[in-house]
Protein backbone atom coordinates (compact mmCIF):
# COMPACT_ATOMS: atom_id res chain seq x y z
CA UNK A 1 0.00 0.00 0.00
CA UNK A 2 1.18 3.69 -1.03
CA UNK A 3 1.50 6.24 1.61
CA UNK A 4 -0.68 9.35 0.78
CA UNK A 5 2.69 11.29 0.75
CA UNK A 6 4.11 8.95 -1.71
CA UNK A 7 0.39 9.39 -3.47
CA UNK A 8 0.76 13.03 -3.27
CA UNK A 9 4.30 12.84 -5.26
CA UNK A 10 3.52 10.83 -7.75
CA UNK A 11 -0.17 12.70 -8.72
CA UNK A 12 2.56 16.00 -8.68
CA UNK A 13 5.08 14.40 -10.94
CA UNK A 14 2.73 13.26 -13.14
CA UNK A 15 1.23 16.38 -13.65
CA UNK A 16 4.69 17.57 -14.31
CA UNK A 17 5.34 15.21 -17.29
CA UNK A 18 2.00 16.25 -18.70
CA UNK A 19 2.53 19.45 -18.21
CA UNK A 20 5.45 19.51 -20.57
CA UNK A 21 5.34 19.96 -23.94
CA UNK A 22 8.24 17.83 -25.02
CA UNK A 23 10.15 15.26 -22.71
CA UNK A 24 13.41 14.55 -22.51
CA UNK A 25 15.19 11.68 -24.63
CA UNK A 26 16.66 10.10 -21.35
CA UNK A 27 13.93 10.52 -19.15
CA UNK A 28 12.75 6.97 -19.54
CA UNK A 29 16.21 5.70 -17.51
CA UNK A 30 15.49 8.03 -14.59
CA UNK A 31 18.43 10.16 -15.09
CA UNK A 32 16.86 13.68 -15.81
CA UNK A 33 15.92 16.36 -13.34
CA UNK A 34 12.79 18.51 -14.34
CA UNK A 35 13.14 22.01 -13.53
CA UNK A 36 10.64 24.68 -14.01
CA UNK A 37 10.95 27.95 -15.61
CA UNK A 38 8.81 30.92 -14.97
CA UNK A 39 7.47 32.95 -17.73
CA UNK A 40 9.19 36.48 -17.69
CA UNK A 41 8.00 39.25 -15.47
CA UNK A 42 8.52 41.70 -18.31
CA UNK A 43 5.19 40.34 -19.95
CA UNK A 44 2.38 42.96 -19.98
CA UNK A 45 4.65 45.85 -18.78
CA UNK A 46 5.13 48.81 -21.02
CA UNK A 47 8.19 49.14 -23.12
CA UNK A 48 10.45 52.33 -22.31
CA UNK A 49 12.76 54.00 -24.16
CA UNK A 50 15.90 54.75 -23.14
CA UNK A 51 19.04 52.87 -22.50
CA UNK A 52 20.26 50.35 -19.27
CA UNK A 53 23.08 48.40 -18.64
CA UNK A 54 22.54 44.76 -19.25
CA UNK A 55 26.01 42.25 -19.76
CA UNK A 56 25.77 38.94 -20.59
CA UNK A 57 28.96 37.26 -19.62
CA UNK A 58 28.53 33.62 -20.18
CA UNK A 59 26.62 30.93 -21.92
CA UNK A 60 27.31 27.42 -20.71
CA UNK A 61 31.29 26.85 -20.25
CA UNK A 62 31.83 29.99 -22.62
CA UNK A 63 32.91 33.29 -20.95
CA UNK A 64 32.25 36.51 -23.17
CA UNK A 65 29.81 34.60 -25.73
CA UNK A 66 28.79 37.91 -27.49
CA UNK A 67 32.71 37.34 -29.13
CA UNK A 68 32.13 33.97 -30.15
CA UNK A 69 28.41 33.68 -32.49
CA UNK A 70 27.44 31.63 -32.48
CA UNK A 71 27.63 29.54 -29.15
CA UNK A 72 28.06 26.02 -29.58
CA UNK A 73 26.31 24.87 -26.41
CA UNK A 74 25.57 20.57 -25.51
CA UNK A 75 21.70 19.61 -25.20
CA UNK A 76 22.80 17.14 -22.45
CA UNK A 77 22.38 19.22 -19.52
CA UNK A 78 20.78 22.12 -18.33
CA UNK A 79 22.51 25.24 -20.14
CA UNK A 80 23.33 28.08 -17.77
CA UNK A 81 23.65 32.01 -18.48
CA UNK A 82 25.53 34.44 -16.25
CA UNK A 83 25.41 38.24 -16.34
CA UNK A 84 24.80 41.66 -14.48
CA UNK A 85 21.89 44.21 -14.93
CA UNK A 86 21.24 47.64 -13.58
CA UNK A 87 17.97 49.96 -14.03
CA UNK A 88 20.94 53.32 -14.86
CA UNK A 89 17.71 55.57 -15.23
CA UNK A 90 16.85 55.00 -11.58
CA UNK A 91 20.65 54.38 -10.39
CA UNK A 92 19.40 51.57 -8.46
CA UNK A 93 19.07 47.71 -9.33
CA UNK A 94 16.89 46.43 -11.68
CA UNK A 95 13.32 45.52 -10.89
CA UNK A 96 14.13 42.29 -12.57
CA UNK A 97 15.42 40.37 -15.70
CA UNK A 98 14.26 38.46 -18.68
CA UNK A 99 15.74 36.82 -20.66
CA UNK A 100 14.53 36.10 -24.21
CA UNK A 101 15.19 33.32 -26.24
CA UNK A 102 13.80 33.35 -29.75
CA UNK A 103 11.18 35.68 -28.68
CA UNK A 104 9.74 33.94 -25.70
CA UNK A 105 10.52 35.77 -22.11
CA UNK A 106 11.41 34.05 -19.20
CA UNK A 107 12.52 35.52 -15.55
CA UNK A 108 15.76 34.97 -13.95
CA UNK A 109 17.14 35.03 -10.93
CA UNK A 110 17.95 38.61 -10.11
CA UNK A 111 19.77 39.96 -7.43
CA UNK A 112 23.08 37.97 -6.84
CA UNK A 113 25.99 39.52 -5.74
CA UNK A 114 27.89 41.87 -8.20
CA UNK A 115 30.32 43.71 -5.94
CA UNK A 116 32.68 43.82 -8.71
CA UNK A 117 30.00 45.72 -10.78
CA UNK A 118 29.27 47.81 -8.11
CA UNK A 119 33.05 48.65 -7.43
CA UNK A 120 33.93 49.20 -11.12
CA UNK A 121 30.93 51.32 -11.79
CA UNK A 122 31.16 53.84 -8.34
CA UNK A 123 27.49 53.37 -7.50
CA UNK A 124 26.99 50.98 -4.26
CA UNK A 125 23.38 50.17 -4.99
CA UNK A 126 24.69 48.23 -8.32
CA UNK A 127 25.77 45.64 -5.28
CA UNK A 128 23.40 42.92 -5.97
CA UNK A 129 22.50 43.37 -9.96
CA UNK A 130 23.46 39.45 -10.64
CA UNK A 131 21.24 37.18 -12.60
CA UNK A 132 20.78 33.12 -13.66
CA UNK A 133 18.83 31.48 -15.53
CA UNK A 134 19.09 27.69 -15.81
CA UNK A 135 17.37 26.22 -19.04
CA UNK A 136 15.90 23.17 -19.23
CA UNK A 137 17.80 22.33 -22.81
CA UNK A 138 14.50 19.97 -23.47
CA UNK A 139 12.42 23.21 -23.79
CA UNK A 140 14.68 24.34 -26.86
CA UNK A 141 14.88 22.13 -30.50
CA UNK A 142 18.18 21.91 -31.52
CA UNK A 143 19.79 24.21 -33.61
CA UNK A 144 20.53 28.16 -33.50
CA UNK A 145 18.47 30.64 -31.37
CA UNK A 146 18.88 34.44 -30.38
CA UNK A 147 18.85 35.76 -26.84
CA UNK A 148 17.87 39.06 -25.50
CA UNK A 149 17.54 40.92 -22.59
CA UNK A 150 14.33 42.90 -21.12
CA UNK A 151 15.94 44.95 -17.57
CA UNK A 152 12.67 45.56 -15.93
CA UNK A 153 12.63 49.30 -14.14
CA UNK A 154 13.31 49.76 -10.89
CA UNK A 155 9.42 50.53 -10.12
CA UNK A 156 8.62 47.45 -11.80
CA UNK A 157 6.04 49.26 -14.40
CA UNK A 158 8.21 49.02 -17.37
CA UNK A 159 11.60 47.23 -19.07
CA UNK A 160 13.58 48.51 -21.35
CA UNK A 161 14.41 45.63 -24.14
CA UNK A 162 18.04 45.47 -25.65
CA UNK A 163 18.30 44.89 -29.18
CA UNK A 164 21.97 43.09 -29.51
CA UNK A 165 21.04 39.57 -29.62
CA UNK A 166 23.65 36.57 -29.24
CA UNK A 167 23.20 33.53 -31.11
CA UNK A 168 23.67 30.15 -29.89
CA UNK A 169 23.97 26.39 -31.18
CA UNK A 170 22.52 23.61 -28.81
CA UNK A 171 23.80 20.54 -30.23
Amino acid sequence: MISLSARVLLVCFASILASCSRLPEDLENGSVILMEVAPGSSIGLARLEGRTHCVLERIGDVWSPGLHQPVAVSAAAPLRFLGWAVDIQGKSVAGGVDIVIDGMPWATKYGLGRGDVADFLKVPAYRDSGFEFLLPTYKLDKGRHKVTFRVVNKEGVGFYELNNPVEFELR
